[in-house]
């Protein structure tokens, strides 16, 4: 249709064998994510020698109504690029991203990333940072960054807070957290998302400040949760808009670093396009 834009992968047997639908599916993601577009199949056909024609199928895309709405790719797109380089640095991006794949669960994060684009402003962020949530918690399980208490250390805590646990119990038992108060302080080995995004930044040597755009991003993601966002006025939407981008910017800048990508990254936080490097933050 008119509103979209089309495009054709072609898959050629090398060895006898096509690649897997698996594989198929990783290959549409990724190139999704670098042309910042969700790609969705609309059919496939297979030629035999002299491409003729041996079969032809259509079916429904995932998204009933497809309408393309801007792309929000991660690098620089322009031509003018030396195609030699740019067509290395991709192949590079993708075999990391082959591996990465499962590992990290960067099909679930930029699936939620796509349909959270999607949404009003106001509404967008819970949905994109479940997906980027889900990245994080699998990445600090595949390096095993979130440190493991043995039972000895368990003990030996328990020990050291005993007498002013006991003190305490009685102090705050009439509150009505104060059961909760309780069981953080005799349980202290889970992490909260705060905790787990503070290990995985730190990880990745990405550091934000309190007034960071970064951390300002991350923020907004639990007051439209559980407060709600007021778009009145142009002023508001405006800096909704801006704080929603720089999400969508730091998902896109980590999974590139994820990627072991060290060339420049889209800032889509500022009105116009403008072009920074890995190490630059917003």
């Amino acid at each position: 249709p008119s509103c979209s834009d089309g495009i054709i992968i072609e898959y050629r047997s090398i060895t006898g064998e096509f690649p897997s639908n698996e594989f198929r599916k990783m290959f549409q993601e990724y190139l999704s994510f670098i042309i910042g577009s969700h790609i969705q199949k609309i059919g496939v056909s297979e030629y035999a020698n002299g491409y003729d024609l041996l079969t032809y199928k259509s079916q429904n895309p995932w998204k009933r109504r497809i309408k393309k709405n801007g792309n929000i790719n991660p690098i620089p797109l322009k031509n003018g690029h030396d195609r030699e380089f740019f067509e290395k640095m991709l192949n590079k991006l993708f075999k990391n991203f082959t591996v990465m794949y499962d590992k990290i669960s960067l099909s679930d994060c930029l699936w939620k990333l796509w349909i959270g684009s999607d949404m009003p402003i106001g509404t967008n962020l819970p949905i994109i940072a479940s997906g980027f949530e889900m990245l994080v918690n699998s990445y600090l399980k595949e390096n095993k960054l979130l440190k493991k208490y043995t039972k000895k250390e368990k003990c030996d805590y328990s020990n050291l807070i005993k007498e002013d646990f006991e003190s305490l119990s009685k102090k705050i038992a009439t509150y009505d957290f104060g059961t909760f108060v309780l069981n953080k302080l005799k349980n202290p080995y889970n992490y909260g998302i705060g905790e787990k995004m503070s290990v995985f930044f730190k990880s990745l040597s990405l550091e934000f400040d309190e007034e960071s755009l970064e951390n300002k991003a991350l923020k907004a993601r639990n007051l439209m949760t559980h407060h709600g966002i007021d778009c009145d006025t142009e002023i508001e939407r405006r800096e909704i808009k801006k704080i929603s981008d720089a999400y969508i910017t730091l998902i896109n800048r980590v999974i590139l670093k994820l990627l072991d990508y060290n060339w420049y990254y889209v800032d889509y936080s500022k009105e116009g396009i403008r072009y920074l490097k890995m190490n630059q933050n917003l």
